[in-house]
Parts: C-alpha cells; sequence; structure tokens
C-alpha cells in the first residue's frame, strides 16, 4: 500500500460507505490497509508508527457496519486479491509478504479465516502468514499456489514460499488443545525437495490428526439385506503419506469437497482417487470422469486436469482414445502410420481399415 492523502481523512463517513459499499471483498481489504497505513507499516505488533488493527475509518470500509462481516471472510484465496489489484500494483507473482501480513490483520484472520489458498502467488515467502499464528479458526490451508485446471509443477523453480518460513506458523496452530485445521496442501517444489523440517511437521500433523475427532467415512455402499444404499460404518483415517509418489499429500480426503473416507474404502477403490496429473486425492464426483491406465490399472488422469501436464504424465492411444501411463511404455510412436498406438490397436482392424483408406 501507498501513503493515504489526507483528503481521505476528509471524507465524510456516509460517503466513505456509499463507495465502499460497490466495491469487491478484495478492493475492500486493500483500500481499508491503505487508509490506515502502508502495508510495510503492519505488524502483528503494532508499536510507533506499526500498526497491528485497522483504523475507525478502516474498520467501516471493511465492515460497512455489518454485525457480521467476519462470515464474508470465511472462505480466502488470496490470489483474488492481486487478480482485484491489477497488475499496475502487483506485477511479478502478486502480493509481497508485507501486504499478505497486512490484509491478515486488517480482517483479523486469526479469528475470521477458515479456509485460506495462496493462487498465483508466487512471490510469496510465506512470512507475511505470521497473524494466523496460533489461529483456532482454521480448517483448510492450500499452499499448492495453484487454480483450478492449473499444472501443480508450473511453479517449481519459480516459487518463493519457503519450508522454513511457514511450517513455524503451522506448528503453532496444530499444538493447540482446540486445533481446527483438518486439510494441508503443500506445493509440488515442497514435496520434491523433500526436507526434514516439512517431514518432522507433517508426523506432527498425523499425531494432530489421530488424536482429534472421528469421523465418520462418507462413502455409501449396498446393504446385503436389502436393495438400498447404507452409510460406511467405518471411522474416516485421513493422513499424510510420508513417503512414495504419494509423499506429502493428504491421503484419503477429498481436495475439493473435503469428504473422508475410511482404508477399508480406499483399498477397495470407493474412496479418493490420486491424480497424478493433479497431484490430489479427490473422490470420484469431484474427479469428473477419470482414467485408468488399461495396462497397470493406476489413475492417470481426470477431467480436472492441466492439459500439458497431462501430456507429461500420460499417452493417448489415437485409435481408443484411451489413456496410458508413459511408465508403462506400451504406447509407442507408430512411424508408419504417424500415431501413437497402444498394442491392442496395432493388432487389430483399425490398422487395416487404416491401410485400405492409405
Amino acid at each position: 500500500g501507498s501513503s493515504v492523502s489526507p483528503v481521505h481523512e476528509l471524507l465524510p463517513d456516509y460517503l466513505l460507505m456509499k463507495v465502499s459499499s460497490y466495491l469487491p471483498r478484495e478492493n475492500r481489504a486493500l483500500f481499508a490497509v491503505a487508509l490506515t497505513a502502508p502495508s510495510h507499516n503492519w505488524r502483528c505488533r503494532g508499536r510507533g508508527r506499526r500498526h497491528s488493527r485497522p483504523s475507525p475509518k478502516s474498520s467501516m470500509v471493511l465492515t460497512l457496519h455489518k454485525t457480521d462481516w467476519r462470515d464474508e471472510w470465511g472462505e480466502f484465496d488470496f490470489g483474488d486479491v492481486a487478480r482485484a489489484a491489477g497488475k499496475r500494483y502487483f506485477p511479478l507473482g502478486g502480493l509481497s509478504d508485507d501486504d499478505l501480513r497486512a490484509v491478515l490483520l486488517c480482517i483479523d484472520a486469526k479469528n475470521t479465516v477458515n479456509s485460506l489458498k495462496l493462487s498465483k502467488c508466487f512471490g510469496l515467502t510465506g512470512s507475511g502468514l505470521e497473524p494466523l499464528r496460533e489461529s483456532t479458526v482454521l480448517k483448510r490451508i492450500d499452499l499448492s499456489l495453484v487454480g483450478k485446471n492449473e499444472d501443480p509443477c508450473v511453479y517449481i523453480g519459480v516459487s518463493n514460499l519457503k519450508v522454513k518460513e511457514v511450517v513455524p506458523i503451522m506448528l503453532t496452530i496444530i499444538t493447540l488443545v482446540d486445533c481446527n485445521l483438518r486439510h494441508v496442501q503443500f506445493p509440488a517444489h515442497w514435496r520434491r525437495e523433500r526436507k526434514h523440517q516439512l517431514a518432522c511437521f507433517m508426523l506432527a500433523y498425523n499425531g494432530m490428526l489421530d488424536s482429534g475427532r472421528n469421523e465418520a467415512c462418507r462413502n455409501i455402499q449396498p446393504s446385503s439385506m436389502s436393495n438400498s444404499q447404507v452409510p460406511c460404518q467405518n471411522n474416516s483415517l485421513t493422513r499424510m503419506v510420508l513417503n512414495g509418489r504419494k509423499y506429502g499429500i493428504q491421503d484419503n480426503e477429498c481436495f475439493n469437497c473435503g469428504m473422508r473416507f475410511c482404508s477399508t474404502c480406499q483399498a477397495d477403490d470407493s474412496g479418493c482417487i490420486y491424480c497424478p496429473c493433479c497431484e490430489r486425492d479427490m473422490c470420484g464426483e469431484c474427479a469428473e470422469g477419470w482414467n485408468t491406465c488399461p495396462n497397470c490399472g493406476i489413475v492417470v488422469k481426470c477431467d480436472n486436469c492441466y492439459h500439458e501436464n497431462v501430456e507429461r504424465v500420460t499417452v493417448q492411444c489415437e485409435p481408443c482414445y484411451q489413456y496410458f501411463c508413459r511408465d508403462c511404455n506400451t504406447v509407442k510412436y507408430n512411424e508408419e502410420h504417424e500415431c501413437f498406438l497402444c498394442p491392442e490397436c496395432l493388432n487389430s482392424d483399425w490398422i487395416r481399415k487404416y491401410q485400405y483408406l492409405d
């Protein structure tokens, strides 16, 4: 934020309220920050010229004098704030950590935000998340930096988000007795680096999940007594995966809708589906049409996938339109027919028809 002209202090309250009521919430938050002080002057413990809470005029802009104004900030994507401000103010990666800290303090995020995303905010280091320390209302945090249908690998080598800045803040949340945090999504580069500090956090997070309130599995199964469907009677089990290709992914919980499943349903393919293109666990409904490799049986893509990432992980047979994982190496490019062919199509009538048409 930049310094505020004294003219703003001369505006009558009713006029300021009227103008603010036409602004989207993201613009109101930025406006409220600027009315109090520049972003770099906001700190969690305000002293001297530092500020930790909005001025009276800023509070008016932010709340519009509504008693339920906190409900508006329950789900919050900081990428929306950067897009609301425009590239003129936030070039190269959107918000700075000063801007992030200022807005979180302004909206009292510690007691307000229960779901936070940082989509496309690859310029952040994570220090601006400090106002969330010891939050008891935060339930979900998505640090992957990606939006819907976006390749999770796109920010590898570009993102500045640091484990050493974020993990200490997250630890103050999960060590609380009344912690409500239930889902964490890490950026792709963290899961590839596999730093010791991140592994320690995941162990502590799993311990918190295991000691928390059990939730019923959300799967619906056929009844053995009748033709009806009945809910699964098991308790759900969601944990951070500590090894393998799903390292750093929260298992048995749908990334989109938050539905949880038990390990039995997961083993029976009735729980979540892991998509290696999206690098997320999703239930069958949210995956919106997923494809398994006919050769090895693992899921290779879903309809949410970013196209370029699909090509990196899978290969499609042109005649039958089926997707195969590249690790299987069963679909190969056929120079004679100038397309990718699986073994079945290579020996099928399709080839003979193709040759006849040629």
